[in-house]
């Protein structure tokens, strides 16, 4: 059986208390691909590179890669474990029980992840404020998704798409034009696009059939796949 990868944030991600999402859609479409989905909610553009590192550790035949905001960023929650920049070192609100050393989330809301109270969410917010330029954290987000599109580029894997997703996305922010290259590679459906800033759950905010339909025969369509050809 062949394997997909999906790399990503909340948009990619699962909510074991609400089944559904593209990428559960995408598993039911493609029974006998195995999907594995490394995604997670509130991930920086750093946290999505190193799933995509394991991904390609692990010799995936499929990527789907999702790129994310500019305001999202790492921080440590347990200073005496093993440093070590996997993407296992990272929690995942998607597995809410996982004991891990790292977190993700949005330095605009960092109060929405369990495990940072509301002090430390006000230290946080207070210091990207005051101390961080948001064009500089941009630029260097810009970098993080070129390297990480080089690296996918640069290995075995031949079967591979990207959206750029939260990037400056239209919808938050006056977006400006960057060149990443890969056209060929990157989806004009983006689910960014359906943001629903009122709805909290499910995690990965997409409920709505036609949209997840339209967003899994996008990606099976550009991966040149079908439900009987991925033996």
């Amino acid at each position: 059986m062949k394997t997909l990868y999906i790399c990503g944030d909340s948009f990619c991600s699962i909510d074991i208390e609400y089944p559904g999402g593209w990428a559960t859609q995408f598993q039911k479409t493609h029974d006998t691909l195995d999907v594995i989905n490394l995604a997670s909610p509130g991930a920086s553009n750093f946290q999505i590179y190193l799933q995509v590192k394991e991904a390609l550790k692990n010799n995936c035949e499929y990527l789907i890669y999702h790129a994310t905001s500019s305001v999202r960023n790492e921080f440590v929650i347990n200073h005496s474990a093993e440093k070590f920049p996997g993407y296992k070192n990272y929690w995942n609100r998607s597995f809410p029980d996982q004991d891990r050393q790292m977190i993700c989330t949005s330095w605009l809301t960092p109060e929405n992840t369990l495990y940072l109270d509301q002090s430390q969410a006000n230290l946080i917010k207070t210091f990207f404020k005051n101390f961080i330029n948001i064009d500089t954290e941009v630029e260097k987000n810009y970098l993080f998704i070129c390297s990480t599109l080089e690296l996918i580029n640069s290995s075995k894997v031949k079967n591979w798409i990207w959206s750029r997703g939260g990037f400056e996305h239209k919808n938050f922010t006056d977006s400006k034009i960057w060149n990443f290259g890969y056209k060929d590679r990157e989806a004009t459906y983006n689910l960014w696009d359906h943001y629903d800033a009122t709805i909290t759950r499910p995690f990965y905010h997409i409920s709505d059939p036609t949209i997840i339909k339209t967003a899994c025969d996008h990606y099976s369509t550009m991966l040149n796949l079908s439900t009987d050809d991925t033996n």
